[in-house]
């Protein structure tokens, strides 16, 4: 047989391991280089921990100071917890709001928003451990009080500035003439107070009332003294429903005058005045009520 078409014999080393498989991978060899590595990482996760620490969890930004600018009825410690329990919400799901630095200007404002109506509110940080809550409140015109005991504060547009639940509720006095100090010449600041006879819900910023109603609630008692002096003294005001323009006030006698909040409410009154002096006269103990709603015709009933 020709050389040439002999096969060739090839020498293999099967003891030989390519690199290249990989199923002979060279093992890596251990050095320095590769403890420096996890030494370095293990440094900057210590670094990183310790800053979170210092920045939400060190006493050093920890807030301690609460200060309330610009408020006139809302009391200061109201605010201060306002404030307070929106701190103790978590940021980030894991950084406390208790920490300056995390504080949300954004949040604690809507918190305050949520309770109140205001006219502006700023919130600032002053290192290290103060907040200044400024505020302008909305000025308040009327205490609304519904049935069972919850109660709302109305500005003069008949929008609710202000709730209460019964257990926070504002102290209400029917006015049966002057106290001891008012006699003295020291009168007890208050709120014109209309109870309303529907259990009804009360939201913050909604409309409750017409602006002539809270107008009348607060003209009424000054008109009505003016009109018929202290006898009888105006005890309490009346409305069926937020929206009924009909009032009815209420006297220290027990009786009643029920006025259109629509109408002067002036002319009502004197209306009522010539009513109980010329057809009422004697019979004023057994007076139920007077109806002066309706301009001339004027309507009055007896008990029984």
């Amino acid at each position: 047989m020709s050389a040439w078409l002999r096969p060739k014999r090839v020498r293999r080393d099967y003891s030989r391991k390519s690199f290249t498989n990989p199923m002979f991978n060279r093992s890596r060899e251990r050095g320095p280089g590769s403890w420096r590595g996890r030494l370095t990482a293990l440094a900057i996760l210590l670094a990183l921990g310790g800053w979170i620490w210092f920045v939400g969890f060190s006493p050093t930004f920890r807030v301690d100071e609460i200060e309330i600018v610009g408020n006139e009825s809302i009391p200061d410690w109201e605010i201060r917890d306002a404030v307070t329990d929106a701190l103790k919400e978590r940021r980030w799901l894991i950084m406390p709001q208790t920490s300056l630095l995390i504080a949300s200007e954004d949040s604690i404002a809507a918190a305050l928003n949520d309770r109140y109506v205001l006219e502006s509110l700023a919130v600032s940080k002053h290192p290290p451990r103060k907040l200044t809550i400024e505020i302008k409140e909305r000025v308040s015109a009327v205490l609304l009080m519904m049935p069972d005991g919850r109660q709302g504060l109305v500005d003069l547009q008949g929008s609710v500035t202000r709730l209460y639940r019964p257990e926070e509720s504002l102290e209400v006095t029917k006015r049966l003439g002057p106290s001891i100090k008012e006699q003295a010449g020291a009168p007890k600041v208050q709120y014109p107070v209309l109870f309303d006879e529907r259990d009804e819900k009360l939201e913050l910023r909604e409309e409750a009332l017409h602006p002539g109603v809270v107008q009348a609630a607060i003209d009424l008692p000054k008109l009505f003294e003016a009109r018929f002096g202290r006898a009888p003294y105006f005890e309490e005001l009346r409305i069926d429903g937020k929206d009924a323009q009909t009032i009815r006030l209420r006297t220290s006698e027990g009786w009643s005058i029920y006025l259109d909040a629509a109408q002067d409410l002036g002319g009502q009154l004197m209306n009522a005045d010539v009513i109980l002096k010329s057809k009422v006269g004697a019979q004023r103990p057994q007076l139920d009520y007077i109806d002066v709603r309706f301009g001339e015709k004027v309507f009055f009933k007896l008990k029984g």
